[in-house]
């Protein structure tokens, strides 16, 4: 659940962007880029490119806001333009792959996200990043948003244009694909370990 102390202070920001405070935009990039960039990295083939897409996701906001637009949730409006702008770049392009390269310690969320902490002390990121690569886009999609970005159902649905309960079945079903991606690599890793 979000920190009902973050969306008091997010409509603020939100507030003061849309009078043209500039200051009140650089802290909503502060706030959030990083978590963003992280999102977007395991989404494209590099690094350039999620930073590419973060620049373009923060313009379209700054260009919505700035023509009287208004924003009621600001972190899911976020993650919403983000996703719109992966899916204009994969409509332009035909990219599928994330390169393991590409995800730093500088893209590690900090230490009260416990998800992370939890998938990192199972699985390295190569793991993870390969084992996503090999994953359908749909549900690589709501895997990454849900578990990674930590994103609520409803907000997952908003930025996907899905309803709550198409990215719940999604998720059980992206989980599941997950898995047997895992279990089918780490059976592959056992064999060549015994030969």
């Amino acid at each position: 659940m979000v920190n009902p102390w973050v969306q008091l202070t997010d409509a603020v920001l939100s507030e003061r962007v849309r009078s043209g405070d500039y200051s009140a935009f650089g802290a909503v990039y502060d706030r959030y880029a990083p978590a963003l960039l992280r999102h977007l990295i395991y989404r494209t083939p590099n690094r350039e490119t999620a930073e590419d897409l973060l620049s373009k996701t923060f313009l379209k906001v700054w260009e919505y806001v700035r023509s009287g637009g208004q924003i009621k949730n600001l972190r899911q409006f976020l993650y919403t333009v983000a996703q719109n702008s992966l899916t204009d770049f994969y409509r332009r392009k035909d990219y599928s792959d994330v390169l393991v390269e590409d995800l730093t310690d500088y893209d590690r969320p900090d230490e009260n996200n416990r998800t992370i902490i939890a998938l990192d002390s199972g699985f390295d990121k190569e793991t993870l990043a390969s084992a996503l690569a090999k994953v359908k886009p749909i549900f690589r999609d709501v895997l990454v948003m849900r578990y990674i970005d930590e994103l609520e159902i409803d907000e997952v649905a908003a930025a996907l244009g899905l309803t709550s309960n198409a990215v719940y079945v999604r998720s059980h079903r992206a989980l599941r694909a997950l898995k047997a991606v895992l279990e089918n690599d780490f059976s592959l890793r056992l064999r060549s370990l015994k030969t």
